[in-house]
C-alpha cells in the first residue's frame, strides 16, 4: 500500500472522469509503463523523451488514461496506482528528480471536448486560490451565454502561495473537460511528496483543517499532467465567425515560456516551466556542435536566444557553471570562454513573449511581475491572484479577457506591486 507522506498528508481528492476510456488490458500496460520510468532521465531535453513517448503513446497517455477504465475494479485500480507511486518514489530517490509524464506535449482532439460546449476557456496561475477560480469560471460562463465551455485549460501552478492547494486540485480533477499543464510549483510539490520532505510539504497549505487526504491516484494523475497542450486550429473553427477563420492558428498552452529558435518538441523542461526572459546574443557557429543538413540552417540566423528565469544576466559563472546552465536551457549549445564573455557583455534581458513570432499562438503564465501581457503571438495570463491582485482567463477563439479580483492577501503583495 501507499507509504505515508508524513503526519496526515495523504489527502483525499476525488477522481474526475478521464478524457477517454481504455480496456482493462491497458491498465496493466500503464503499470508496465511506469515500471520502466526509472529508465528515463528526468530534466532533459524533451526531444530525448519523444523517442520513448512514441513507443508508449498507444498504451498510455494523458488524454487516454488507462486507470479510468470503467471495467477496472476499485481494488485493481488501487493496486496498480500504489505500485505506480512506489515506482515514482524509487525513481525520485535514485535520480533526485521527478519522472517525465508519459506524454509531454498533448494535442487536443474532438474526443477531448464537451460536445454540448462552446468556446474554450484558458485560465492563468491559480496558486491555490479556489474561490477566485470558481468565481472566474462562473463569470466566464455568463460571458459565454450561459453555455459550458468545450474545455477549460489551466496554465499551470495549481498549488502553493495561496490558501487551498488541495481544494484546487480537487476542483480541477472533478470537473469534466478540465485540463492543465504543469508549472514549476506543481513539479516542486510532486517532488516534495515523492521525497516525503516534511519541511517542503508544509508550504503547500494542504487544507489540513478539512482532513483532506492525498491518495496514490491523485499523485499518478498529477504526475501525468503534460508540459504543453496544443489546441489545433480546426477546433477553433467550430466556434469562430467564418469571415475571420483565416486568422485562426494553432494555440499552445505552456506555463513558463518557449525559446523562439527551438522546435516545440526540443524545448527543455526548464524552459517550459520557468522561462520569463531571453539572453540575446549575436550568432556564431562556434557556439554549436557541427551540424549537417537542415540543422545547419541555424547558422544563417543573426541572433541566438538563451532562455532565462531570472531578471538579471548571470555575470559570475565559470565555464563549468555555463555548461550546467546550458544543459537545462540550450543543450544544443557548447559552453566556452568565448560564449561566456558574449553573455557577460549582453546588456539587457528580453521578455521571451516579445520575441515569439509564431505561429503558433502561445498562452502562458508564470510572470506575475509583468502581469497581463498582450503580444502579437503570445498572451501572458499570470496577474498575481495569490498576491492580492486578479485571476485572469481568456475565452478562445474570440480572445475575450475575463478577470476577477483576488480575495486573498499575501505577504508578498507589496513586493509584487512595487515590481509592476
Amino acid at each position: 500500500m501507499l507509504r505515508s507522506y508524513s503526519y496526515s498528508r495523504r489527502f483525499l481528492l476525488l477522481r474526475r472522469p478521464g478524457l477517454a476510456r481504455r480496456s482493462a488490458a491497458a491498465t496493466a500496460a500503464a503499470f508496465l509503463l511506469f515500471a520502466s520510468h526509472e529508465l528515463i532521465a528526468s530534466f532533459v531535453p524533451t526531444s530525448t523523451f519523444q523517442q520513448y513517448s512514441q513507443q508508449t503513446r498507444g498504451r498510455h497517455s494523458t488524454r487516454c488514461h488507462a486507470l479510468n477504465d470503467k471495467d477496472c475494479t476499485n481494488e485493481e485500480r488501487v493496486r496498480v496506482e500504489d505500485s505506480i507511486v512506489e515506482k515514482l518514489q524509487v525513481y525520485h530517490a535514485t535520480h533526485h528528480n521527478i519522472p517525465l509524464p508519459a506524454v509531454s506535449h498533448v494535442r487536443l482532439t474532438e474526443q477531448d471536448l464537451n460536445p454540448s460546449g462552446r468556446n474554450i476557456l484558458v485560465i492563468g496561475d491559480v496558486h491555490a486560490c479556489i474561490e477566485e477560480l470558481q468565481v472566474l469560471h462562473d463569470s466566464a460562463m455568463q460571458s459565454n451565454g450561459g453555455r459550458p465551455f468545450r474545455c477549460v485549460i489551466l496554465a499551470g501552478d495549481l498549488v502553493n502561495k495561496g490558501p487551498q492547494s488541495a481544494a484546487v486540485l480537487t476542483e480541477v480533477r472533478q470537473q469534466p473537460y478540465w485540463y492543465a499543464v504543469r508549472g514549476n510549483n506543481d513539479d516542486a510539490a510532486i517532488a516534495a511528496i515523492l521525497s516525503n520532505n516534511e519541511a517542503k510539504l508544509k508550504k503547500y497549505k494542504w487544507d489540513k483543517a478539512q482532513q483532506v487526504r492525498l491518495t496514490s491516484q491523485d499523485i499518478v494523475w498529477w504526475s501525468e499532467l503534460p508540459y504543453t497542450i496544443t489546441i489545433p486550429r480546426y477546433i477553433f473553427e467550430m466556434d469562430a465567425d467564418k469571415t475571420n477563420s483565416d486568422k485562426l492558428v494553432d494555440t499552445v498552452i505552456v506555463h513558463g515560456g518557449l525559446c523562439p529558435d527551438v522546435l516545440l518538441e526540443k524545448q527543455t523542461i526548464k524552459t517550459m516551466v520557468t522561462t520569463r526572459n531571453l539572453i540575446q546574443i549575436d550568432m556564431s557557429p562556434s557556439f554549436f556542435a557541427k551540424t549537417e543538413g537542415k540543422g545547419a540552417d541555424r547558422y544563417k540566423k543573426e541572433k541566438v536566444f538563451i532562455p532565462h528565469d531570472n531578471n538579471r544576466i548571470p555575470r559570475d559563472m565559470s565555464v563549468k557553471d555555463l555548461k550546467d546552465f546550458l544543459v537545462d536551457r540550450r543543450p544544443d549549445m557548447i559552453a566556452s570562454e568565448e560564449l561566456l564573455q558574449v553573455i557577460y557583455n549582453s546588456s539587457t534581458l528580453i521578455p521571451w513573449a516579445q520575441e515569439w513570432r509564431g505561429p503558433p499562438m502561445v498562452i502562458f503564465g508564470h510572470d506575475a511581475r509583468r502581469g497581463l501581457q498582450l503580444h502579437d503571438w503570445a498572451i501572458g495570463l499570470d496577474t498575481g491572484a495569490c498576491y492580492g491582485k486578479e485571476l485572469t482567463g481568456i475565452i478562445l477563439p474570440h480572445r475575450k479577457l475575463v478577470n476577477v479580483p483576488s480575495k486573498q492577501q499575501s505577504p508578498k503583495k507589496s513586493k509584487i506591486q512595487n515590481l509592476s
